[in-house]
């Protein structure tokens, strides 16, 4: 669930970060750079996925069950939050804690 938090967090403080993420036009597919980046990537969602289930999780996480929902999870939560749409709290500590809550309901 921490990956998550920390991720959601992040996309706070960085929201153009974010929005560049949605814009593949602004990404050169040949760069080994970014396919290395991009590996490393895949790979943390994986072990963020994994923090939610308290198992391994394999596979490639565009097709594995739990890293889509913690992947879609944690980005609707980001992007609502960045629109204005969340009442997530008025200090730090209390967005934190909203994200928290909503991130459990992944292990339902």
């Amino acid at each position: 669930m921490e990956t998550g938090v920390a991720y959601i967090e992040w996309v706070l403080a960085h929201p153009a970060h974010f929005q560049v993420m949605f814009r593949p036009d602004l990404v050169d597919e040949g760069d080994a750079a970014l396919r290395l980046a991009l590996d490393g990537l895949a790979e943390t969602l994986m072990l963020g996925a994994a923090d939610f289930s308290g198992q391994h999780q394999v596979g490639d996480p565009r097709t594995n069950p739990l890293a889509l929902a913690a992947w879609s999870l944690t980005h609707g939560y980001a992007t609502l939050a960045l629109s204005g749409n969340l009442l997530a709290g008025r200090t730090a500590g209390e967005r934190t804690e909203s994200i928290r809550s909503v991130l459990r309901h992944l292990g339902a």
